[in-house]
């Protein structure tokens, strides 16, 4: 392709590395609508669907006309879906950030639409002139900065590539392309699909009718024989009962010598292992027991020797990827109180990173205080074990409380809409004082019903900080890079998952997801109705014009009363989980709106859909 790539042309040129003429908008237009009839043949015409995921402008290629053509099928997958349109797993998330979609980055599920959402990115390139990746306005990527300009009410004239708005007699026509913008929305089936963006593209140029086939390659399987030449030898002069008995005694002495060398090897391993086992065992006797360290955050009224003797197999009631957990009653019969206690894996392979998270608890928990945060007490360690110590939580987590119900195991009623009220209120208020209230910020990057433990008369608390961070941020508000994306499918933000950044916005995002789940009662990786997780369900259902209250926990419609709340906290809910975290509230005024929630003066928000 002798013009090379598109993005060779969009941007070396602004660095001086090429001395053509910039491309002009009918030419921009015509990449476009190549590009989109290339996929739309790839998504509509072939059977099976072909989806690339790694749709770019560095792999879109230009003949010398200008003529565009998409390259690199590296990581292209034929689709063999079950459902029609439903998105399949994938084994690795593949694509270029800045391009990939969000709920490919969150789920690993892709479709024709993560092609789409890509396609929507060049788009937005063709017509601003910016990179994919790049990072301004406080906005993570191109996507985020178009969509925040459009709901900042700008002109959109100000967003065209400064070198297209020479050209006055396009300017109508460049601010009225709208596919970059719809194929980016954070719904995947409210995206259009690549035939009809192939149709909404302006038709200014005279287009060519293509007629595209597949053609099948048939492969052939040619079979090359090879002849060997054996010369034979003429053994006519030696007796056959000799060369019989030659061979039979040669294979008596090679037996012979394979028993020997095994007979050799076993007893020689048995020697070596009865000598390091007595050589172990006098390591052992000669180390000295290894000690333990107790560090206190609180004033308490135990000591280790309580806790160590609590770890038997009759107090252990849970077990996870980092450990065990168990509740252990201290003091007497008659005034005694229970602690839970985390007991860390010890695994070569996840030393490092359990490490991490521990050193991470300790050190937030060890220094904040809240009541709505649950108390780290102490920690007891030593090179091979490491404990903590937490205050016991009588209900346990969220989830159990919420789904746990639909399998019997509940009384139905107990988790009423004011106690699920309560509960949100409580996890908002520990969140927003980690936000606003502490010197340095801090995140907690695993917001999720089953890390919300609730007490004897249901009072939330906001537990599990191995994944938090303190924001050391250059910028107010600005996102920081974190080394890895960590969290709960269902719940991650979106730019999270593709960027690998995040600040308290990433928090907000999953906390509306635990607000969903609250008034919807499901739970929050959900798929039904072709959507990916709670949050897609949610918008659909809103984005559809149904009934909100069809989507209310089946339960909670039985007491009409609360409506309205529920209701108010839905949509509290999807605000939370718009695609822009600019556009998503504070936990401050999150905080306001549901301590308002019910009142007769409770003010109206409105949901900005994205």
């Amino acid at each position: 392709m002798e013009n090379g790539s598109l993005d060779r042309w969009l941007y070396q040129k602004r660095i001086g590395k090429m001395g053509s003429e910039p491309l002009d908008w009918p030419i921009r237009l015509r990449i476009a609508v190549d590009a989109a009839l290339g996929l739309c043949y790839m998504h509509h015409s072939c059977s099976p669907p072909i989806i690339h995921r790694d749709v770019k402008s560095s792999n879109i290629l230009l003949d010398s006309d200008f003529r565009a053509q998409i390259a690199d099928f590296g990581l292209a997958r034929m689709l063999f879906r079950h459902g029609q349109g439903e998105p399949e797993s994938m084994s690795a998330i593949a694509g270029t950030f800045g391009y990939i979609a969000p709920e490919y980055a969150v789920w690993a599920r892709a479709n024709e639409k993560s092609d789409v959402y890509s396609f929507g990115v060049v788009l937005l390139e063709l017509a601003t002139g910016k990179k994919a990746c790049s990072t301004c306005d406080g906005c993570n990527g191109l996507v985020e900065w178009a969509w925040h300009h459009l709901l900042e009410g700008k002109d959109l004239v100000e967003a065209i590539d400064e070198e297209l708005r020479e050209e006055a007699a396009y300017l109508n026509e460049i601010t009225r392309v709208q596919p970059g913008l719809n194929c980016t929305v954070m719904v995947p089936s409210h995206r259009p699909s690549m035939k009809q963006v192939s149709k909404s593209l302006p038709q200014t140029l005279q287009q060519k009718e293509q007629e595209i086939s597949c053609h099948n390659h048939s492969k052939s399987n040619h079979n090359h024989s090879t002849n060997f030449n054996i010369r034979s030898c003429d053994s006519s002069k030696i007796s056959p009962r000799f060369l019989a008995s030659i061979l039979a005694i040669s294979v008596f002495l090679i037996l012979l010598v394979l028993a020997f060398l095994a007979w050799f090897f076993v007893i020689r391993d048995h020697k070596n292992r009865k000598r390091e086992q007595r050589r172990e065992v006098k390591e052992e006797d000669d180390l000295p027991t290894p000690t333990w360290w107790f560090t206190s955050f609180h004033r308490l009224d135990f000591t280790e020797d309580n806790i160590l003797n609590g770890l038997v197999e009759s107090n252990l009631i849970g077990s996870g990827g980092s450990g065990k957990v168990y509740r252990i009653s201290i003091g007497s019969q008659t005034d005694n109180f229970m602690v839970a206690v985390k007991k860390i894996y010890n695994s070569n392979k996840s030393d490092a990173k359990l490490e991490k998270e521990f050193q991470a608890e300790i050190e937030i928990l060890g220094r904040i205080r809240h009541a709505n945060i649950v108390k780290l007490l102490c920690c007891i360690s030593r090179e091979d074990s490491k404990l903590l110590v937490y205050e016991y939580m009588e209900n346990g987590s969220l989830d159990r409380l919420l789904y746990q119900k639909r399998n019997g195991r509940m009384e139905p009623g107990q988790l009423d809409w004011p106690i699920r009220l309560r509960i949100a209120v409580d996890a908002a208020q520990g969140l927003c004082y980690m936000h606003h209230s502490c010197s340095l910020p801090i995140i907690h990057r695993d917001i999720k019903s089953s890390n919300i433990l609730l007490d004897s008369e249901f009072k939330a608390r906001i537990a599990d900080f191995g994944l938090a961070r303190m924001l050391f941020r250059h910028g107010q508000g600005e996102p920081e890079s974190m080394s890895v994306i960590a969290g709960t499918f269902g719940y991650i933000a979106p730019e999270y998952a593709v960027w690998a950044r995040a600040n308290e916005k990433c928090d907000v995002y999953s906390f509306g997801v635990v607000l969903l789940e609250l008034t919807t009662g499901k739970r929050a990786c959900i798929t039904c109705d072709g959507c990916n997780g709670l949050v897609e369900w949610a918008w659909h259902h809103l984005l559809e014009g149904k009934d909100l209250v069809e989507a209310l926990d089946e339960e909670l419609r039985e007491d009409p009363s609360y409506l309205n709340e529920m209701t108010q906290v839905f949509n509290l809910g999807l605000n939370c989980t718009v695609n822009m975290p600019s556009h998503r509230p504070s936990m401050k005024h999150v905080l306001q709106i549901l301590q308002r929630c019910g009142t007769p003066h409770t003010s109206e928000f409105q949901i900005v859909t994205l």
